[in-house]
């Protein structure tokens, strides 16, 4: 890619790739980077095209009919359309029906593009030497002979009527020769460029472009509408980068006068153009960061090799300063790397977002399934796909919504205050992508107190108006792959990119109404709340499970998934949720205008798709997660569960929540059953719908096997399920989530290991583990109840990883008699097994005290009454290695004062810890 920059190209087509799995993505440059797989249990063949940035957005289709054979099609203009065949011929070794059927391919792959210009480019391996008199479509020019795969090629470019590029253009024997035999002593010319029309201005190699290859480029120039191709590259030119001065920013925003307009759109329009002009006007130099990937010594190797004339006596040489170019490069492509994940670990920025910004290419979607599940590889296809499924999930089946008046709109509005926009501001991350409106949050903060003045004046008159800007109702979406098949649909999440100011608005609105949401949601509902965690509901779900495995009671848990959920639910049931918990109507009228007469752009590959939005709440949005949430406890409420789930201490534990991962609680399939069949019933009028084939229903040994129905269709029976990112089984066996949680520790090294390689500084090293190994190693330990082979797994894998980090291999830790506490000495890091044990002590004290009535704390003081404890000494506890360390007692071991209860004061039971105590 380094040397494609070096030269002029539109289309660079690329034979034998042996790629594994093909690859479609964009490269840092901008160039699209296409890749074939090779042939399966084989490595060789792969076809592959490079396409120039200024042409990406021209693209149409890219695909891979074999191995051999790859076609881009590309729309020049309104009326240019142009298909590239890339081939790769079958040698002259091979039988003669393989060149047949290669052929005949060609031929059949060329007669369905339907492009006016077909252009077949590769290598054919054979030798077509100048034209006969009979031929019409071979030129006078060649430089060897034709041989027996020349015939066949001739063959084709007559019998197709291909006009064959080489041999129209005489040229020196050095710039016709593509090909240079192992040994520097046969040039051959085997790669050929054919063309249906005869377009061609120039056909020749191009010696200084230098890949190691015993191929050399050969370039075909074709007459195009070079003018307008001029002015394409004269608008995508781009300025050099800068930053935002915040200091000029805030001064310049001072001498700024942010005046309201009567015209609620006209006076957005303006803000906007008056914060953009203060952006654009306080730009300053970017610190020199070095983003050249190669040494200037590698450089001087790739010069040196660009000017080595390829010769018999200079084979040798050649194919040596080959192999070192390719050592050199990719030794300087993984010290760049390094460095630049050292430099953000010593900085204390994110790695993630560091080694997102230097990778050399993102990935874009290579083909798609329609609705009627045929693979779809045109650009225009997918973009027709895409545009048909989200026209169907955001279509309303609503014509018009019912009127439900249920408060009475009271009072004026109390005025926003800069510091309410202030808080909203600084609470808002940075480096986010923009909206329309072309603005960030580092904008708005660098502008400060004048522009929250502003800000705040004209919120009050949005929520007064119960108006917001036209501008506001139209966002962009990008498609995020979730997991799963990349050519399903349903398999991407769409984020919503929208204007910076609208979500300042909509968290300045969040703060006034977050404690009205907050107190009308249940214990039950974990998602999105404060002082709630994923670890309260797996918490729940473990004890309930331990507790109904000891005394032999039924437990059948089934977990709800639905379909599109956050983009499902109806618009005017968010409202009227809204209002039934108590929210003003002043900012329900307000949020019902933000989200009346929407429209959204997809922009997939660089034509925008316009889909209009009846329905959902937009994912991107701050207020979007408690809109949803409202709206599924509004459906929650109208669900007649009273007289299901289990007992715990008087209470119902029917259900758990956390956003829209819901878990069911019975002791039967069928209460498990009705309660699936409520849910759907009253989910559908508000737009949920279950999706059956991700429901899962998991019951212990004791439950009745019957099969739970969700009308004509039974749900799915499993053995373990990841509830809300941990393995969860009926026998609480923990096995299989500590090999999880091992993997997941490697996955997490493996994103820092390019930094920590180079870190010199043991206290910036051992953080950076610290916070993110140990956290991916240790997550869920608040619930574990280990055993001493599970404690041996944890310390082994933490050994390895610590291993690998201070640069030692197992046998040679052995040979110099080193002891894992001495790696332990050199990598300063967090003991894992220390920390999965504090997190259980702290997260337990935490649990106790609280008084909410959360069932995090009720489950841990149940004990079931009602059914009797079998004989026999029950499966070790959660909360046994709690009560043998805290519990206190006296010479009899007869409990004096329990754990539980002195867990309730902070203070001692901070100090009663003892990490040198085992977590069982």
């Amino acid at each position: 890619m380094e040397e494609t920059e070096r030269i002029k190209f539109d289309v660079i087509g690329l034979c034998e790739t042996k790629r594994r799995k093909p690859l479609s993505c964009t490269w840092k440059n901008g160039a699209g980077v296409f890749l074939g797989s090779r042939r399966e249990n084989s490595t060789s063949g792969g076809i592959g095209f490079i396409v120039a940035p200024r042409l990406v957005q021209k693209i149409r289709q890219v695909s891979f009919p074999s191995h051999r054979i790859g076609v881009l099609d590309l729309q020049l203009d309104r009326k240019t359309k142009v298909s590239v065949i890339q081939i790769y011929a079958p040698t002259a070794d091979k039988d003669e029906a393989d060149h047949t059927d290669f052929y005949d391919e060609v031929r059949e792959t060329a007669a369905k593009c339907r492009s006016y210009y077909k252009i077949i480019s590769g290598d054919f391996n054979a030798c077509v030497g100048p034209k006969r008199p009979y031929e019409a479509f071979i030129g006078p020019h060649s430089l060897e002979e034709r041989n027996e795969a020349g015939e066949r090629l001739a063959s084709f470019c007559e019998t197709s009527h291909f006009y064959h590029g080489n041999s129209r253009f005489q040229k020196a024997e050095n710039r016709r020769w593509t090909y240079v035999s192992p040994n520097g002593v046969h040039k051959h010319e085997l790669d050929h460029i054919l063309c249906n029309r005869k377009v061609f201005t120039d056909v020749a190699v191009v010696p200084s472009f230098q890949t190691g290859s015993d191929h050399r480029l050969l370039r075909a120039k074709f007459h195009f509408n070079n003018i307008k191709a001029m002015l394409d590259r004269m608008a995508r030119r781009r300025p050099p980068p800068t930053i935002l001065d915040a200091d000029a920013a805030e001064r310049l925003a001072e001498l700024h006068d942010f005046e309201e307009l009567d015209s609620i759109d006209e006076d957005y329009h303006k803000l906007v153009a008056a914060i953009t002009s203060i952006k654009d006007g306080c730009r300053k130099k970017k610190p020199n960061h070095i983003t050249s990937r190669i040494t200037e010594e590698t450089r001087q190797l790739l010069e040196k090799r660009r000017n080595l004339k390829r010769t018999t006596h200079s084979h040798l040489e050649m194919t040596l300063l080959n192999r070192v170019c390719r050592e050199r490069v990719a030794k300087d492509h993984e010290a760049f790397t390094r460095k630049r994940l050292m430099e953000a670990a010593e900085s204390r920025t994110s790695i993630k977002l560091t080694a997102r910004s230097i990778a050399e290419y993102r990935q874009v979607i290579p083909c798609l399934k329609d609705s009627e599940g045929r693979k779809v590889t045109s650009r225009l296809g997918m973009e027709a796909a895409i545009k048909e499924y989200y026209e169907r999930l955001f279509h309303s089946p609503m014509t018009t919504a019912p009127s439900r008046l249920l408060t009475q709109r009271l009072g004026d509005t109390l005025p926003f205050t800069p510091s309410e926009v202030r808080h909203a501001v600084e609470l808002m991350p940075s480096g986010k992508c923009s909206g329309e409106d072309k603005l960030v949050a580092e904008d708005v903060r660098a502008c400060g107190h004048p522009l929250y003045v502003a800000l705040a004046k004209r919120f009050t008159r949005y929520v007064e108006e119960s108006r917001v800007p036209a501008a506001w109702k139209t966002s962009n979406t990008v498609l995020l792959h979730k997991k799963g098949d990349k050519e399903d649909l349903g398999n991407y999440r769409p984020i919503s990119l929208l204007p910076v100011l609208y979500k300042v608005f909509t968290r300045c609105l969040l703060a006034r109404i977050r404690r009205t949401l907050e107190e009308a949601q249940p214990v039950e509902q974990a998602g999105f709340r404060r002082s709630f965690s994923t670890i309260d509901h797996i918490a729940t779900c473990t004890r309930i499970i331990e507790a109904c495995r000891e005394h032999q009671m039924p437990l059948v848990m089934t977990f709800i998934d639905y379909c599109k959920a956050f983009d499902s639910v109806e618009h005017h049931t968010v409202w009227e949720s809204l209002l039934e918990q108590g929210v003003e109507r002043k900012y329900v009228d307000v949020l019902k205008d933000c989200y009346s007469n929407c429209t959204t752009k997809f922009r997939p590959f660089n034509r925008p798709i316009v889909v209009p939005i009846k329905k959902g709440v937009r994912q991107g949005d701050p207020i979007s997660p408690n809109l949803f949430s409202a709206v599924l406890e509004s459906v929650i409420r109208k669900c007649d569960w009273d007289d299901f789930g289990v007992n715990v201490n008087g209470r119902m534990l029917n259900h758990l929540r956390f956003a829209d991962d819901i878990v069911l609680l019975t002791h039967t399939p069928q209460e498990a059953e009705r309660m699936v069949h409520q849910l759907d019933e009253v989910g559908k009028k508000v737009g949920l719908q279950l999706n059956a084939k991700k429901t899962k229903v998991m019951r212990n040994r004791f439950a009745d096997p019957s099969a739970v129905r969700l009308s004509q269709t039974t749900l799915e029976d499993t053995d373990e399920y990841v509830y809300l990112g941990r393995l969860i089984n009926m026998t609480n066996d923990l096995k299989p989530e500590i090999i999880r949680r091992k993997r997941a520790a490697w996955a997490a090294y493996n994103t820092i290991k390019p930094a920590v390689s180079e870190i010199k500084n043991q206290k910036l090293r051992a953080e950076l583990f610290n916070s993110t190994v140990i956290p991916a190693l240790c997550y869920g330990s608040e619930t574990w109840t280990l055993t001493k082979a599970m404690e041996a797994q944890l310390k082994t894998t933490q050994a390895s990883i610590e291993r690998h980090m201070v640069g030692y291999t197992l046998r040679r830790q052995r040979c110099e008699g080193l002891h894992n506490s001495d790696i332990r000495s050199l990598s300063k890091v967090t003991d894992a097994l220390e920390y999965a044990n504090h997190s259980k002590h702290r997260w337990a004290g935490h649990v106790m005290r609280r008084n909410d009535g959360r069932w995090s704390k009720a489950v841990i003081e149940w004990y079931p009454r009602q059914k009797k404890r079998p004989l026999g000494r029950p499966p070790t506890r959660w909360s046994d290695s709690l009560s043998i360390r805290y519990n206190i007692v006296d010479d009899r071991m007869r409990c004096l004062v329990h754990w539980s209860t002195r867990a309730q004061t902070r203070h001692d039971w901070k100090g009663c810890y003892d990490p040198q105590q085992s977590n069982r």
